[in-house]
């Protein structure tokens, strides 16, 4: 259980982010933050990284950014925010948040190229990242580990 493992360390003063992809409501994490305000980055925050087209209410006010993988391949992308249409084969347009504009002008909704495990389609995606990243101010994320060859 996800508790064991934050319990202590907000006891200890720590701050704790956790990713998600907004399915489960990860109630029993929540209940340990009851010191903390929704929003509070400083104590205890949610990334979410949306896979469907909900993500569980009671995760809204904890959000504090948003990451969503980008595919330059198959050119599943909306054309009027640039985000995923398609998500793992799934055509369904992913969760966006109703305030998105406000994510982005605080420099905290971010998309990353999707890891296909093949240089030359990584490459598409990087690129394609880049071309969103450019025209509708998302920040361009990655997976360090991957770049620098620990996964």
């Amino acid at each position: 259980r996800i508790d064991y493992a934050i319990s202590p360390l907000l006891h200890d003063g720590y701050g704790v982010q956790i990713e998600t992809n907004g399915v489960c409501s990860l109630r029993d994490a929540l209940a340990f933050t009851s010191v903390n305000s929704p929003g509070n980055a400083n104590r205890f925050s949610i990334v979410c990284s949306p896979k469907t087209r909900v993500v569980h209410k009671e995760l809204l006010p904890w959000i504090t950014a948003y990451k969503y993988v980008i595919n330059g391949i198959g050119g599943a992308t909306d054309g009027f925010d640039g985000l995923p249409t398609t998500v793992l084969g799934d055509p369904c347009k992913v969760f966006r948040p109703n305030n998105i504009d406000e994510y982005v002008r605080k420099g905290m909704l971010f998309i990353q190229p999707e890891d296909t495990q093949n240089e030359a389609l990584n490459k598409i995606n990087l690129d394609k990242c880049i071309q969103l990243s450019a025209r509708f101010g998302y920040r361009l994320g990655g997976q360090l580990h991957k770049t620098w060859g620990l996964a």
